[in-house]
């Protein structure tokens, strides 16, 4: 329940205040793997001065498992954008794509 509400806030703010997010797939992909990774740098950074983790579940993985706990969560929060995206899209509507600085709609969406 804690983090319902921040989470639905913050849906509430992308879909009726924000403008449309133009991340594609493969970079979501990558912008998530490198938070994951410098997160997983940081806490190793913190417990090498503390000598403990902030979380107890990275007390008990070893390293295998605690790439793949980082890796699930990055390909998680990839797909959560991906999502998100998608129901920014139902909710408000397809952006016209801009290329190469000119309007540019595909053939599949041009009304006839």
């Amino acid at each position: 329940m804690f983090h319902l509400f921040p989470a639905l806030l913050m849906f509430l703010d992308l879909v009726l205040l924000s403008p449309p997010w133009t991340i594609k797939a493969l970079p979501a992909f990558g912008l998530s793997s490198s938070i994951a990774i410098g997160y997983w740098m940081w806490v190793n950074y913190c417990y090498s001065f503390n000598g403990f983790y902030p979380y107890p579940i990275f007390e008990i993985l070893d390293t295998p498992k605690r790439a793949m706990l980082f890796g699930g969560s990055a390909v998680t929060m990839a797909l959560m954008t991906l999502v998100l995206k998608w129901a920014y899209g139902i909710l408000n509507g397809v952006e016209v794509l801009e290329v190469a600085g000119k309007p540019y709609m595909p053939k599949d969406k041009k009304k006839a």
